[in-house]
């Protein structure tokens, strides 16, 4: 072949499609070329195959035309590829004599739990994206009996001296050319001993022989992921928890995006001028986080970004917004400023931003995993406003790599803003967290973020906040709940498909059994209410809404058109808000501004 260069992917399709046209198309057609330049193993392949167990079954996923399948005539295997064009090569090649079969790496017709040993070898990197290459090996790992051994193959980036060049801080995502070589018939000796002998008689047969053997090549491209040296570990070594984790930290770009639709649409008055700043960070660094490669990440960014919200999401994602915030800014005022928020999970949000520009003398603390906050760091060191309205001096840092974002400490301590990269879960009451003042009056955020977690681990952040407590520690909720009925049925079937367990969505299904579950954390003064009141879209008290003022509710209705009506207010009944405290000592301050808004349960303990 020749030394036809590897060029980067740049359009992003999606990923089915992709495989398509830049894999199984691509193999089918150079299929018998392909084959003639696969007839050696590769040691280490052959290495593994020859020290087997005798009669042990194998599996072969990706044979191509099945030059494994042959190199222990003491092993059973079966070899199976998703190219008809080279399993008909195998074929050929054995007269039959191989156990082959045509299948999709990602859904594969053989037994779980039967075989004793399996082998793919340059194939996985052919699959569009993570998700896909994390499946592609469950497949396979799910055929081996237990104890059975696997060996893969995928191709490096780090491969600087070989023809291809390739080395760290390449696009990891590439299409690798195929030249195509026509194939040479058996009778091509025989045609030019004729045009030899057809030259001495007329000069003008040659020139027409030639034209007719001297075909151009062609080139193919085909779709290649080049792995670095630590991804299979940061990939494909994932336990179950920590694969469920990423997951949890992509629904901040979920958050985000949502919060940029309702902005874009004229929803928030005055508009968040903060939250590009967020969108251009993750557009810049999410390729460095655990799992994604530049492909994947832009890949995971368009499909976010560019998808039309519904005018029904749109509305839920403002009422949330616009309360939360109202609520913080209530708290912040009944104690003049000298008091504290501290925001779990506090991924992208903005608002705190605008509090402290607008003056705010409170304490601001976001807590997030480190990844993220690295996230949210780059945005703020890469926003000259941000810099100066947080009163952060230090100079952008130069990220190339995935080395150089992991290097980054995640953490920006100011006068009155604290960005820290901690795990809740890693959190106790006797954790140093700097700049922590729990004397003063604390409001502790969670806005979709403790749902994620089992009710043994909510229940400890809980503890471990009333017990850093020393005044007023006050909790702000916002979540899911299943309502146990089918409309709460469909969103868990959803959340599950995504691969999210959100184990309190149906253990506390209603207002009451999340009343009862707060109490039993050892909160006081409860209040909890729905998305649907606050929205007035519940008929209550609809003309005199406490919540969102009438002529803002007016405003917010022409923006667009939600013709279904039943249908928000059904989506927005399974949202819960709930506010509860508690006081840490006689004489502790009260949130009494709590009170004024309409709550659908209230259980007051303050006096």
């Amino acid at each position: 072949m020749s030394a036809v260069p590897s060029v980067s992917l740049t359009e992003h399709v999606e990923p089915v499609l992709q495989e398509e046209l830049y894999v199984h198309e691509i193999y089918n057609e150079i299929a018998p070329h392909f084959s003639q330049t696969r007839y050696k193993p590769w040691p280490i392949v052959e290495k593994f195959l020859k020290s087997r167990p005798k009669y042990s079954v194998g599996l072969d996923v990706g044979c191509g035309n099945g030059k494994y399948l042959h190199v222990n005539e003491d092993l059973f295997i079966v070899g199976t590829d998703r190219s008809g064009g080279l399993v008909d090569c195998a074929q050929k090649l054995s007269n039959n004599a191989y156990n082959l079969g045509i299948a999709d790496g990602l859904s594969l017709p053989h037994p779980r739990d039967r075989f004793d040993f399996a082998i793919s070898i340059a194939v996985i990197h052919h699959f569009a994206n993570e998700e896909r290459r994390i499946e592609a090996i469950s497949q396979i790992l799910s055929k081996l009996k237990k104890g059975g051994q696997c060996l893969i193959y995928c191709w490096a980036l780090e491969q600087e001296k070989s023809r291809r060049g390739y080395k760290d801080g390449d696009d990891q995502d590439v299409l690798v050319p195929w030249v195509l070589k026509k194939p040479v018939a058996n009778v091509e000796k025989k045609r030019r001993d004729k045009a030899k002998a057809q030259s001495q008689a007329s000069p003008e047969a040659v020139t027409d022989h030639q034209e007719q053997v001297s075909e151009p090549e062609v080139t193919k491209y085909r779709y290649y992921h080049l792995y670095r040296k630590e991804d299979i570990f940061t990939t494909y070594m994932y336990s179950p928890q920590d694969k469920h984790e990423k997951l949890i930290r992509a629904t901040d770009l979920d958050a985000l995006s949502c919060r940029c639709s309702i902005n874009e649409k004229q929803y928030l008055l005055p508009k968040d001028l903060y939250i590009q700043d967020l969108v251009k960070s993750y557009e810049a660094n999410l390729r460095w986080c655990q799992g994604y490669s530049s492909m994947s990440s832009a890949r995971t960014l368009k499909g976010v970004f560019t998808e039309n919200k519904l005018p029904l999401i749109n509305r839920g994602t403002y009422l949330r917004t616009k309360v939360i915030s109202t609520l913080i800014l209530e708290f912040i005022q009944e104690f003049d400023g000298h008091c504290q928020i501290v925001s779990l999970g506090s991924g992208s949000d903005t608002r705190l931003f605008q509090f402290i520009e607008d003056g705010s003398n409170a304490i601001y603390h976001e807590i997030d995993f480190p990844e993220v906050a690295r996230i949210k760091k780059l945005g703020i060191l890469h926003s000259e406003k941000l810099r100066s309205v947080l009163g952060v001096f230090d100079n952008p840092p130069t990220i190339s790599s995935k080395e150089d974002f992991s290097a980054l400490d995640p953490e920006i301590h100011t006068t009155n803003y604290h960005l820290h990269g901690r795990d809740l879960r890693d959190i106790d009451a006797k954790s140093s967290i700097p700049g922590l003042d729990m004397t003063k009056p604390t409001l502790v955020i969670s806005e979709c973020v403790l749902c994620y977690m089992s009710p043994e681990n909510y229940k400890h952040v809980i503890d471990t906040w009333i017990g850093l407590g020393k005044s007023l520690t006050s909790f702000l909720i916002y979540e899911p709940m299943s309502l146990r009925d089918s409309f709460g049925e469909m969103m868990l079937s959803n959340l599950q498909s995504r691969g999210l367990d959100l184990q309190t969505f149906d253990k506390y299904p209603t207002l009451e059994a999340r009343c009862a579950f707060l109490k039993k954390c050892g909160l006081e003064n409860l209040h909890l209410t729905d998305l649907c009141h606050i929205g007035g879209y519940d008929g209550y008290n609809r003309e005199g809404n406490k919540w969102i003022d009438p002529l803002e509710l007016k405003r917010i209705n022409k923006l667009e058109f939600v013709d279904e009506v039943e249908e928000i207010k059904l989506l927005l009944e399974h949202y819960c808000l709930c506010y509860a405290d508690k006081r840490h000592c006689t004489g502790a301050p009260i949130f009494s501004k709590i009170n004024k808004w309409d709550w659908m349960i209230s259980e007051s303990t303050n006096t």
